[in-house]
């Protein structure tokens, strides 16, 4: 980001008057060329304008942020943007020009110190998890294995196919690859994980949101031999950019490994490609210990992310015939 200041807009005398304030305008250059191509283009600025300071608006394009705040104890004036790139401006008033204004991306959206992401494997028995996040207004992901997903059938009390995956997608849920049969521990190739990709990549076609783009990839099994064929279709013949393995499902967004007790949050940065998923959800309360640690030791200099999958096994529901 490239900060300019540009000459003050209020330009009579100071006095006691609050609206002969003198108004500023910090101009600075926002850019998202670095990052691979995306549907979600939200980003979060975090600027520090010092103490004095009242009023402060943003503008990106001429185009108000999605949501703003400002702190006057701090300092911090934060906001959300979904423009990808141009000409940021941060107009405030203040009594004294500053000279310490800085600009930073935040590490989370609205400058959270911590969040988790829920996603949902397989195809059957989702219908309870999507309800429990809706209800909230919350959204997630939804792994799907291709072979069973048809294009026609609605029978949402039981599996979800591709009229309930254009429902979510239209709903703004994300839509991820978990294979085309399930192979684990034998038959993980190449074309597994792309034939899945292409049956994501068929609802979104027929979604609304046509652009929106599939990066998760959701290895069965946690089957590590997956990486390599990963690898080989990473952000280009697919857009994948993540496989959901195993591992440390708690991950520091700063890109260093923090340790505090028994948990530990793996660092990661813009050259990850595996990043950790946990299912204990499903059966304990260690989410509950995982999201009180993450906000003791979350700080400003820390910010992290944990990744929750549900996924429906053998027994767990009653069997479906047909």
């Amino acid at each position: 980001m490239q900060p300019k200041w540009s000459h003050p807009f209020g330009t009579r005398a100071l006095t006691a008057s609050a609206q002969d304030i003198p108004g500023y305008a910090f101009t600075f250059t926002l850019s998202q060329g670095i990052l691979p191509t995306l549907y979600y283009k939200n980003v979060s600025v975090i600027a520090q304008l010092g103490s004095g300071v009242t009023n402060p608006t943003a503008t990106i394009n001429g185009v108000a942020p999605i949501s703003s705040s400002y702190d006057s104890e701090t300092g911090q004036f934060v906001f959300t943007t979904n423009q990808p790139g141009g000409t940021a401006i941060i107009r405030f008033n203040a009594a004294v020009r500053p000279t310490n204004v800085t600009v930073q991306k935040a590490a989370l959206r609205d400058n959270k110190r911590w969040a988790w992401s829920h996603g949902m494997d397989d195809n059957t028995y989702l219908q309870k998890q999507i309800a429990l996040l809706e209800a909230k207004g919350w959204r997630g992901t939804i792994f799907q294995i291709g072979q069973y997903v048809s294009p026609t059938r609605r029978e949402e009390d039981w599996i979800t196919d591709q009229p309930e995956m254009i429902r979510l997608l239209n709903l703004g849920w994300n839509m991820g690859d978990h294979t085309w049969s399930h192979a684990c521990y034998g038959g993980t190739t190449a074309s597994e994980i792309s034939q899945g990709f292409a049956v994501a990549q068929q609802a979104v076609a027929a979604s609304n949101v046509p652009d929106h783009t599939v990066i998760s990839f959701a290895a069965p099994c946690f089957d590590s031999a997956y990486e390599a064929p990963f690898l080989s279709l990473r952000n280009g013949p697919t857009t994948l950019l993540l496989n959901e393995t195993g591992g440390t499902p708690m991950m520091n967004v700063d890109g260093v490994t923090y340790t505090n007790g028994s948990i530990t949050a793996a660092g990661v940065s813009g050259s990850t490609t595996q990043i950790g998923r946990d299912t204990s959800i499903e059966s304990d309360t260690t989410a509950t210990a995982q999201f009180d640690w993450m906000h003791t030791q979350s700080s400003s200099t820390r910010h992290f992310l944990v990744q929750y999958t549900d996924a429906w096994e053998p027994g767990s529901q009653p069997e479906r015939g047909h």
